[in-house]
């Protein structure tokens, strides 16, 4: 047996975890740890050192900022922020999301940061036999004739076609969420809509977050209070399994007309994709007569489906359906 050597780190705030970054090769963040210790016990990732951002009180825990913005600590795990009470009342979307998430003991430990950085759960990707083009490698094995692609992209990919995991991100794009890196040059904002890459090329991020980087605070705007959402995911257990297909949406009305629709799904692309043709159906139309057939239809423009995933394009027709019909009639 290979016993992998590495030195923990546990710096007290992030200006230290930062230099802690800077001045070691080969060191990565850890919080709650729940992907990093799988990945790291197949030999996907093998840093030397170890940076623990768990114990940093300015990035953890739930606040409402002076504009009433919600601020959420990175390290801040799921439950506490499921069962958060200015959450649930302001950003209920946001709970709902979470209560599909894996499973409660998942859920204790996990961190809203982790799910937004962790790794694509692709087979071959995860295997330590396939070294596959996200690993270095030629090949997307995913895409060879005789490869299992039933849960990859069916909106392309370049290089890569395993979907983005997280369940949260398409709810936060949905609520024009920006969220806070800190680096060497300080701290900067970037939106959650740029904020997931497409991974093009072996040594690719994921996302916006650069080498020495830290994200430390997910920001989201207070919702207006004619505003409507609502979540849908299919998976193969309801919450302890990873999404085939999932939808957001958020509506933004104007009396009774959709004024500013958004529409997000997650597990379809190497990202979590806007759907830009299904919310121009749905801007301008009331509730009355909103044509979800056409939105539903709009979803799936553009798609190219592999031979095992096909089935993806008439489920995210159906859950588009289903979560335009919630928000609708959301009270």
């Amino acid at each position: 047996m290979i016993t992998e050597i590495f030195t923990y780190h546990r710096p007290k705030t992030i200006a230290e975890a930062v230099r802690a970054m800077k001045h070691h090769n080969n060191a990565t963040v850890v919080s709650g740890g729940t992907d990093l210790m799988h990945l790291m016990k197949r030999r996907l990732t093998r840093p030397k050192h170890l940076i623990s951002v768990a114990h940093i009180d300015e990035i953890c825990g739930i606040r409402i900022g002076p504009s009433g913005e919600l601020r959420i600590g990175a390290v801040t795990c799921l439950s506490e922020i499921a069962c958060a009470d200015a959450i649930s009342k302001g950003w209920p979307i946001l709970s709902e999301v979470i209560s599909h998430v894996a499973a409660p003991q998942i859920r204790n430990r996990a961190t809203i940061g982790g799910n937004l950085l962790q790794s694509p759960r692709c087979m071959y990707y995860r295997h330590g036999d396939f070294v596959c083009s996200r690993r270095g490698g030629e090949t997307c094995y995913a895409t060879v004739p005789d490869g299992n692609c039933r849960h990859h992209s069916i909106f392309g990919g370049t290089g890569c076609i395993a979907v983005h995991p997280s369940d949260i991100a398409p709810a936060l794009i949905a609520m024009d969420t920006v969220l806070e890196v800190a680096g060497a040059n300080g701290s900067r904002i970037v939106a959650a809509n740029d904020f997931f890459k497409n991974p093009k090329r072996p040594g690719f991020r994921d996302t916006a977050i650069g080498p020495g980087e830290i994200l430390t605070r997910i920001c989201i705007p207070p919702l207006p209070s004619h505003s409507r959402c609502a979540y849908i995911k299919s998976a193969g257990r309801r919450a302890i399994d990873f999404a085939y297909v999932s939808v957001a949406v958020r509506f933004d009305f104007a009396g009774d007309t959709v004024e500013d629709a958004r529409v997000v799904a997650g597990a379809v692309a190497p990202t979590p994709l806007r759907l830009h043709d299904s919310e121009g159906v749905i801007n301008g139309c009331t509730t009355q007569n909103v044509d979800i057939d056409a939105a539903s239809s709009k979803a799936v423009a553009g798609a190219r489906p592999h031979k095992n995933n096909r089935y993806k394009l008439d489920l995210l027709k159906r859950l588009v359906a289903s979560a335009v019909r919630c928000a609708l009639h959301a009270s």
